[in-house]
């Protein structure tokens, strides 16, 4: 039973990645939640909390930096 949940996550991940199987990944997370509920919620937010990790990470501050000092 292990197999056959890696290889769905597999699957699904995989699926959600292109936008033309979109949906197949859509369905694979809905079987996904009906067979593993815990697993599905607890991968659902690790997923979620590196998406935001990622996303803080990238963002820019845009402010002018400060020039140094011409005093020697």
């Amino acid at each position: 039973m292990i197999l056959a949940t890696v290889a769905l996550v597999v699957a699904t991940c995989l699926c959600l990645y292109f936008d033309t199987t979109r949906w197949y990944g859509v369905a694979g997370v809905l079987l996904l939640f009906a067979i593993h509920p815990l697993l599905s919620t607890a991968l659902l937010l690790g997923g979620v909390a590196l998406c935001f990790i990622h996303y803080y990470r990238r963002r820019t501050f845009h402010e002018l930096p400060k020039l140094p000092d011409r005093r020697d």
